[in-house]
């Protein structure tokens, strides 16, 4: 869209730790930031004629330019899901490295780890995964508006688990969970 402009940086806040911490979870050393500018209306002038007629100042005046489009894509063909993190226990979610696409400057992304060794070494993830959460900084509407793009390979499956309740997937099949699931890795029997 016209109006939107990109900058560059290695982020707003934590600088090169907070770059590192992005590549050891599988994203880019360097984030790019989109901010939408609605260009000005053009000044219609109005001949001597036609003082009385105010129609194309009014068609000016209806254009809707007050938001911007960006348009986002993944690396390989992949489904793209809209999370809002207040929507999940402690505003948290877990989630595979590499899932996270895009997001506000409010939400924190940070590295978490399985929990045991064997879960890193053999889980085929490795040890480190994406945590995304809530900065908790900011108005109200701001929280509500902590949206996260995650990027998924497949068909995507929403699962809610009941208490003690296990779940048995292929490590590589999981996109995300919330900060109260416990996660481990066992081997598959036979």
């Amino acid at each position: 869209t016209h109006g939107v402009t990109m900058e560059t940086s290695m982020g707003d806040t934590g600088g090169l730790s907070t770059a590192i911490t992005r590549m050891a979870t599988g994203q880019n050393l360097m984030i790019s930031d989109f901010t939408y500018s609605p260009p000005l209306p053009p000044l219609i002038a109005s001949s001597s004629e036609n003082n009385n007629d105010t129609s194309n100042n009014l068609a000016a005046a209806d254009q809707d330019d007050s938001v911007g489009t960006v348009c986002l894509g993944t690396d390989f063909p992949a489904k793209i899901l809209k999370l809002q993190l207040s929507h999940y226990p402690n505003s948290t979610l877990i989630c595979q490295k590499g899932a996270y696409l895009a997001g506000s400057h409010s939400i924190l992304m940070e590295m978490a780890f399985t929990k045991t060794f064997t879960g890193g070494f053999f889980g085929g993830e490795g040890f480190v995964l994406q945590q995304l959460r809530s900065s908790g900084g900011g108005s109200d509407d701001e929280l509500n508006d902590e949206t996260v793009f995650l990027k998924a390979y497949g068909t995507v499956v929403k699962k809610t688990l009941s208490p003690n309740e296990t779940l048995r997937v292929s490590s590589g099949s999981l996109v995300a969970m919330t900060s109260d699931v416990e996660y481990d890795v066992t081997t598959m029997s036979g």
